[in-house]
């Protein structure tokens, strides 16, 4: 989406300058509109790849919540073993993000 759609008004709109005879204004805003339409794809990846990691870390957090409930209601040693285990791996990868 973010490479197929700024690739297609790009090529409409160079497309639209190679076919007709455009004056110098006209050149101007049609490289202004490629211009736009560059800045706004690459502005909307980098806020979707920061949503992305956020909503990672979410899920991170909130396992790491369930863990501790589960551990909170058990018994057994080796399953409270596992949780923790568990536990520690998804704080490690929680800080890494």
């Amino acid at each position: 989406m973010f490479v197929i759609v700024p690739l297609i008004i790009i090529f409409l709109c160079l497309s639209y300058l190679y076919v007709n005879q455009t004056s110098i204004f006209t050149d101007i805003i049609v490289y202004g509109i490629i211009l736009l339409t560059s800045f706004i794809s690459i502005f909307l990846y980098k806020k979707v790849q920061e949503d992305l990691k956020q909503q990672e870390k979410n899920s991170i957090q909130l396992e790491i919540n369930e863990l501790l409930h589960k551990l909170e209601n058990c018994s057994d040693e080796k399953v409270i073993k596992s949780y923790e285990h568990k536990l520690e791996n998804l704080k490690k990868e929680l800080m890494l993000y």
